[in-house]
């Protein structure tokens, strides 16, 4: 093999593994952007349910405690979407 040679099989492999580099990093961006969708998701329904909770009382005050447990279950799916994902706020 001659210098042209070993300088295309080195350009070859370098494409190869930029390509490999931007997969990995674009699965990784999807994979938070996903994550970032569903818990904004789930969070703007909790809050939903908050600004909802006096009139639900008032209207259906039976199943009043069943509202509870299904903001309990949401806020739930929320931090472990956040654990899955790695969401964590900073605390600083």
């Amino acid at each position: 093999m001659d210098l042209k040679e070993y300088i295309g099989h080195a350009l070859s492999i370098a494409g190869i593994l930029i390509s490999i580099a931007t997969a990995i990093w674009a699965t990784m961006q999807m994979r938070r952007s996903v994550g970032i969708t569903f818990s904004l998701d789930i969070r703007r329904n909790i809050e939903r349910l908050e600004r909802n909770k006096q009139k639900f009382r008032e209207t259906v005050p039976e199943a009043y405690k069943e509202f509870f447990d299904v903001q309990s279950e949401l806020e739930t799916v929320d931090k472990k979407l956040q654990e899955i994902f790695k969401l964590r706020k900073d605390p600083h």
